[in-house]
């Protein structure tokens, strides 16, 4: 599956946040973080994934 098909199904709620200063200003970069499950040879595994 596209990953930008995958990310529009899922509820995310995204935060803006600064990176610090650079040459032209603030550096803003938009994050959400979310639990996601995926197979692997052990069972389904759990984890966090960030954006």
């Amino acid at each position: 599956m596209r990953v930008d098909l995958l990310v529009s199904r899922l509820p995310l709620l995204f935060e803006r946040r600064s990176c610090g200063h650079g040459a032209k200003g603030e550096r803003y970069y938009d994050w959400a973080m979310a639990e996601v499950a995926w197979p692997s040879e052990a069972g389904v595994r759990v984890g966090v994934g960030r954006t």
